[in-house]
This record gives structure tokens, C-alpha cells and sequence, in this order.
């Protein structure tokens, strides 16, 4: 049932699927770990080990979807194999469930004629299970523009919104009489404003029947405590780098050669300058603010704004343990960063100015 989950986190996949087997799954859950570490691939999983249908299924996500369909349509059309082909499916049901018609209501005047065109990528998601090899770079350039459209108008700010969170309980709630099981997956929950938490946690202490809820999250210590305490916890670990190459040799079919990460690799497939935004990362944490500029293009290029404040926030954590920094510092700078980064994402500001501002308020804690 979690087969594919096994290969990177064994006891996860047990354990869910002891509970599955026993009618024992909790019905609200937190994945919690980095990136690339299985979490909203074991969340799929999941729904299908439960029979949910993609119109029994919603996410809130906060991920980077510019890179990650770039990247998962770049590797197929390379590769064209199944592993490959498996990604994209994933890749492309995460977009989907996130335009299911129920929360359109709640969507910005920009975002409104995604839950349209998001039909096109639908109808892709249906032809991709039969495409044929020598169909595949038609197929991609089709897709490719199909996804660009819905892309383009992505919701920027971060976390789930009041709208969205009294939304989710509605949809749960009026959709329970089929008896089928709902769920509800839901990324950066910890950047969520008060009023969408609590009006999330309303939902979470009286949860329709049959519903399920899987908080997704790197920062699990900044959920609100009343909402953590609803949660059964799932620790992801993060992948080492001998793992990290089997996997590309043994499930993707490619030379591993020159990835130390399973991130590397999706990042590298999506043309992304890798060089560049850890470059500027590390100018950051410096107290410098070389590279910010390039840094922002590709971020705008490529939707990266949330991953680039987490690479800020580990180097930050690097400068620590090398002993270039003491505690006291890097932790006013991780409480900058986290600041910043929230601020960003919420209000949508501009990535140059966000940066500049906290290059300048790092060269303060340094030179202090």
C-alpha cells in the first residue's frame, strides 16, 4: 500500500499502514521534517490507501510550483520512464487539488480563472498514464503551456487564509454525507494569521465524520500549541547522501553523480542557478548584500521566495556550528529571517527590498 514510501521512510510507512490495515488512523496527522523527504508523497499515498478521488481531496499548499512542475515535466520528457512519469502524476494532482471548485469563492480576482483552466491540466493528468515515448515532447509543450497559465496567477502569500480555513470546514462538513472519506492536506499552517488558525482549529476539535487532516510542515516548533496538540506526529528524516544516490540510480534511472540531495537534483532539472542563490545566501548571513538582485530574478522566475528564506535560515545555522558566529547571533538572525520571510510572504513584498532590509539588519547584529 506504501511500497514507494518504504524505500525513504520505513517506519513511517509501517506504521500508517498498521493503522490503515486497523482502522486506526488518526484524523488529523502532521508530517512533519525538511524538504524532500517523502511528506506530501506519503500524504498522497495515503488518500489512495483511503479511496479518496481528487474531488475528495483539498490541499493548501505553499510549495514552489513553478519549479517543482518545471522540473517534474523536464525530468519526464528526459527520462520517460516510469519513475519519472510518477513524479509528473504527483507534480500535477498537487496543482490540481489546490483548485478544487469548492474554494473558488475564496480566491483573488487573479486566481479565479485558474479553476478553469486548471480543466486543461486535468485532461493532461487523464492522458498521461497512456501517453506513448515518441508522443512525450508534444505532450510536454502542451502541458508546459497549459501549467504556464495557471502558474502565472498562483496565489503568492503564504500559509492558509480566515477565507480558506472557514472554507475547509464547510467543504468537510456539507460533503460528508457520501460517506467516502475526505481529506484535507494543508502546507505552512505555522504562517497562517491567528484568525485562520483558530478558525482551523474550531474545525479540528470538531471534525466532520470520516475527514481527515494532514498538516504538512518543516517548522513544526512554530504551530500554534492548541493545534499541535491535535496532531499525531509522523517524523520525516531527512535523506543522506548515500540514499539520496541510490534513489537516482535505482527508482529514476539517472547518474547520480554530482547530487548530494534529492533537492540538488530537482532543482538542477528545473534550470535554476543553484550557484547563485547560495552565493547570495551566504553574502547574506556575511552581512553582505552581494548577488541579491540575481538572486531575486530567479526567485521571481521560479517562484522560490519561501525556499530561499529556509537556505537563509540554514546557513545561518551552518555559521553556528563552524563557530563563525555565537548563539546569541544566530539566533536574532533566525528570528529575523522567520520575521521577514512572514512578512514577504503575507503581505507580498518585493524580494530586493525584503533582502536588503535583512542584509543590513544582519550587519548590525555583526558589527555589534
Amino acid at each position: 500500500m506504501l511500497d514507494t514510501l518504504e524505500l525513504t521512510q520505513k517506519e513511517n510507512a509501517l506504521i500508517l499502514e498498521e493503522q490503515l490495515e486497523k482502522g486506526l488512523l488518526p484524523y488529523a496527522m502532521l508530517f512533519a521534517g525538511p524538504r524532500y523527504t517523502g511528506r506530501m508523497h506519503a500524504a498522497l499515498c495515503v488518500a489512495e490507501a483511503l479511496g479518496c478521488s481528487l474531488g475528495d481531496m483539498l490541499i493548501i499548499s505553499r510549495r514552489e510550483q513553478k519549479m517543482l512542475v518545471e522540473s517534474a515535466i523536464n525530468n519526464f520528457e528526459k527520462a520517460r520512464n516510469n519513475a519519472s512519469r510518477d513524479i509528473l502524476q504527483r507534480t500535477l494532482s498537487v496543482l490540481l487539488l489546490q483548485y478544487n471548485g469548492a474554494m473558488a469563492q475564496c480566491a483573488s480576482a487573479s486566481e479565479k480563472p485558474n479553476f478553469a483552466l486548471a480543466c486543461d491540466i486535468s485532461d493532461s493528468l487523464k492522458a498521461l498514464k497512456m501517453i506513448h515515448e515518441d508522443e512525450v515532447p508534444a505532450f510536454c509543450k502542451t502541458l508546459r503551456a497549459s501549467c504556464q497559465k495557471v502558474l502565472a496567477n498562483c496565489r503568492k502569500t503564504g500559509g492558509v487564509s480566515i477565507a480558506q480555513a472557514r472554507l475547509i470546514g464547510k467543504w468537510a462538513s456539507d460533503t460528508t454525507a457520501s460517506g467516502k472519506p475526505r481529506l484535507i492536506i494543508i502546507e505552512g499552517i505555522e504562517d497562517a494569521n491567528d484568525a485562520a488558525k483558530n478558525a482551523l482549529l474550531k474545525t479540528l476539535e470538531e471534525p466532520p465524520e470520516n475527514t481527515y487532516f494532514i498538516m504538512i510542515s518543516s517548522k513544526a516548533e512554530r504551530i500554534m500549541p492548541t493545534i499541535l496538540s491535535r496532531l499525531r506526529r509522523y517524523s520525516f528524516k531527512a535523506l543522506d547522501e548515500q540514499m539520496t544516490r541510490s534513489l537516482l540510480s535505482s527508482v529514476m534511472r539517472v547518474d547520480p553523480t554530482g547530487y548530494s540531495s534529492l533537492e540538488e537534483f530537482f532543482l538542477a532539472s528545473s534550470n535554476i542557478n543553484l550557484k547563485a542563490l547560495k552565493d547570495c545566501a551566504a553574502s547574506i548571513i556575511q552581512g553582505r548584500d552581494e548577488g541579491i538582485r540575481q538572486a531575486c530574478d530567479e526567485m521571481a522566475r521560479c517562484d522560490m521566495t519561501s525556499w530561499f528564506y529556509e537556505m537563509l535560515s540554514r546557513e545561518a545555522q551552518e555559521a553556528f556550528r563552524s563557530g563563525k558566529i555565537k548563539y546569541d547571533k544566530a539566533r536574532r538572525m533566525q528570528e529575523a529571517i522567520n520575521r521577514l520571510c512572514k512578512s514577504a510572504l503575507v503581505y507580498n513584498q518585493s524580494a530586493s527590498l525584503t533582502l536588503t532590509a535583512l542584509s543590513y539588519e544582519i550587519r548590525g547584529m555583526l558589527n555589534n
